[in-house]
């Protein structure tokens, strides 16, 4: 790595590791400054001095900056120390009055928006909260910069109720909303933003294009595409669409990120290339090319993702312009510093920046070494290795991270990229055209059905892709730990391929050695568990037995824990699953478990019950059964009336017997008899 590259690298690192350590420590503003204002009074110091100042003191003062000003940046940005931060209301009704940022992609039930408050109850307030709205509730009008007042009650986030489950409370902590409120008929009212202003135009524009696409006439999933590729809605897309192209490994297509401005920049380039005729034209083109791409960027709603992608393309497009291509990891690093330090430090907790920025900077890295490998040079073979190799080196440098976000590894994504790649250019450069034509009122259908088929084809081609189960590998587990090693490798690795140093190969390898090992401790430990679970499921009742690998449901209803028992198996490394119906009675080890369901019979003969599991809210007298009965600890699963638990509850509490309702307190767990620790809850 050229030492000119070096600098901007460790600052951007340091950066980072301030706003994560803020995040994770939760520092008060006035101890930030207290690391901050030392480290920034010995730096100007040491630029003070000049050559008599080493270079690594001088390197490592500014490190230590903008570690401090991490810290600073990420602690203003905390709620807790927002003295105006909705959160610190008291709890209760309230009449919020809020700013539409960003629309969501809907779920079964209801459509969600992202709003940040600007007063509640008439005193200026501040920070963002998720709203969510029946499907019956009309939004379609609704654009980002509108205003909503809003009577509710705010919910926090809470953590899930079950092992291993995804941690949705912390996915909205990383974009920075810490309530979520349910919108109602009569509870709120919409106020569209004064049609003067530049995001109301933005968005009217936006708006008339997405109704001129859905007039082009285009079969549902082919405008819901169109739709998603040109303009980023992804509103549109048909029940399992993105699933498809999920599974395909091609999902980023869906999103108006980095291979769109990759390929909107490279279409318009071509456009601009006679440009280059001229006298300074190479630059002309270069800052053409840019403002049309912010263009775009704002007609495409300006989405995170657009707007990560656009800096760091507009700051790669300075160096290609002034001809600083060997510096690119450079002005890589300064979009990290830029989008961290200046726009926003919580993009660092989001898996789409992560993503994102590890795919460039690995093609930054490794496509050079891997395109000398490639035979070719010339011609579609020169074509086809450019594509694999980008995708490949893409692939490599996403491959920790997203085998921790989604445990799973597409392995036919070489292939998605060879076909849907070259078909994304096609599309967006023919759907513009579609487009333009809509708007003048002289759209023809010798230009709609051959696109039509075109996305008609690209949609069959995810799907097909996508129903290749033998390519997709899915519950791989990666945790923590395995992230760390693995990018420790990747990183490696990547200094090996620029310095042809063996000492980095050496890392490498060391570091594959050191997964290996933990994943084999990993399985071994995980082996000789056996735990009793009872996981929290809204009307669905039952038990888990664990006994190593081998996991066994009882449950009249085992379809219902599909979504727990998918992540349970990844995070436990479950080999074997097994289903039973729900009887009445157990014994786990040297332990007697009764089951009350809906019939309400508890008057089995037999030994004293040591674990008592309601399920069906049984109409009992739970008093007169724990005085037959004797439990030694009682659980209320999900399939229980709220009424009855309260009711359940006061009567444990009299008798002095310990209860745990599933539905307020997460999932329950008891280590099986034989294990030294006493049984217990779990909610993680």
């Amino acid at each position: 790595m050229r030492s000119g590259q070096t600098p901007a690298l460790w600052l951007a690192g340091s950066l980072a590791l301030g706003i994560w350590a803020a995040y994770a420590l939760r520092p008060a503003p006035a101890t930030s400054l207290a690391v901050l204002l030392p480290a920034f009074l010995f730096l100007a110091l040491a630029l003070r001095a000049g050559r008599r100042c080493p270079p690594l003191l001088y390197l490592s003062l500014a490190c230590a900056t903008f570690f401090g000003f991490g810290l600073l940046r990420m602690a203003g940005d905390l709620p807790e120390n927002q003295q105006n931060h909705f959160t610190h209301a008291s709890p209760g009704t309230h009449i919020f009055d809020m700013r539409l940022i960003e629309k969501l992609r809907p779920t079964s039930f209801s459509n969600r928006w992202l709003g940040e408050v600007t007063s509640l109850d008439g005193n200026r307030t501040g920070g963002k909260v998720l709203l969510s709205l029946p499907d019956s509730l009309a939004s379609q009008r609704w654009a980002p910069g509108d205003r909503l007042l809003v009577q509710g009650v705010p919910s926090r986030n809470t953590s899930p109720a079950n092992p291993h489950q995804f941690d949705y409370a912390a996915y909205l902590n990383s974009l920075g909303v810490y309530a979520s409120l349910r919108l109602q008929p009569g509870q709120f009212r919409h106020l569209p933003q004064p049609a003067g202003t530049w995001g109301a135009k933005i968005a009217r524009l936006q708006q008339r294009l997405l109704e001129k696409l859905d007039g082009v006439g285009f079969a549902q999933a082919e405008t819901g595409l169109l739709q998603a590729l040109l303009l980023g809605n992804r509103t549109a897309l048909e029940p399992g669409q993105y699933a498809s192209y999920q599974r395909a490994g091609a999902a980023h297509v869906l999103a108006v990120s980095g291979l769109h401005v990759g390929v909107f920049s490279g279409l318009v380039s071509w456009l601009l290339w006679p440009l280059r005729r001229l006298r300074r034209g190479k630059a002309l083109q270069a800052i053409l090319v840019v403002l049309a791409l912010w263009a775009y960027v704002l007609l495409a709603g300006a989405s995170p993702s657009a707007v990560r992608a656009a800096v760091l393309f507009s700051l790669l497009s300075y160096a290609l312009a002034s001809q600083r291509s060997g510096q690119s990891l450079h002005f890589w690093a300064l979009a990290v510093l830029v989008l961290l330090g200046v726009v926003e430090p919580l993009w660092l907790f989001q898996a789409g920046f992560q993503l994102s920025f590890a795919a460039v900077w690995a093609i930054l890295v490794f496509y050079a070494p891997l395109y000398r490998l490639w035979p070719f040079r010339s011609g579609i073979g020169a074509y086809v290795g450019q594509l694999s190799c980008v995708g490949t080196a893409a692939q490599m440098g996403i491959l920790p991270l997203s085998l921790y976000y989604f445990h799973q590894l597409p392995l036919h994504f070489l292939l998605a990229n060879l076909l849907l790649v070259p078909l994304l250019g096609l599309v967006l450069g023919w759907g513009f055209i579609v487009l333009l034509a809509s708007a003048a009122g002289t759209l023809h259908a010798w230009l709609t059905m051959p696109f039509e088929a075109v996305l008609r084809g690209m949609n069959s081609l995810a799907g097909w892709l996508g129903r290749q189960e033998a390519f997709l590998l899915t519950g791989i587990p990666w945790g923590p730990a395995e992230l760390c090693l693995g990018m420790g490798a990747m990183l490696a690795l990547a200094h090996w391929a620029r310095s042809r140093s063996t000492i980095w190969l050496r890392g490498s390898l060391a570091c594959i050695l050191a997964l290996q090992g933990y994943t084999l401790w990993q399985a071994a430990s995980h082996a000789r568990k056996a735990e009793w679970l009872v996981p929290q499921r809204v009307a669905a009742g039952g038990f888990w037995l664990r006994e190593g690998p081998v996991l066994r449901v009882f449950s009249p209803e085992p379809g219902s824990y599909s979504t727990l028992l998918q992540a349970y198996r990844t995070g436990e490394r479950i080999r074997k699953v097994c289903f039973d119906s729900l009887q009445n009675s157990y014994r786990l080890g040297g332990k007697r478990l009764l089951v009350v369901d809906a019939g309400g019979v508890y008057d089995y003969p037999g030994e004293p019950t040591d674990l008592l599991l309601l399920t069906g809210s049984p109409r009992i007298h739970l008093e007169r059964l724990i005085e037959r009965r004797r439990p030694g600890f009682i659980v209320a699963d999900g399939n229980n009336y709220a009424s009855y638990i309260r009711r359940w509850e006061h009567s444990c509490r009299q008798y002095g017997i310990p209860f745990h309702a599933t539905s307020l307190h997460g999932a329950f767990t008891a280590k099986l008899p034989g294990d030294a620790r006493a049984p217990g809850s779990s909610r993680q």
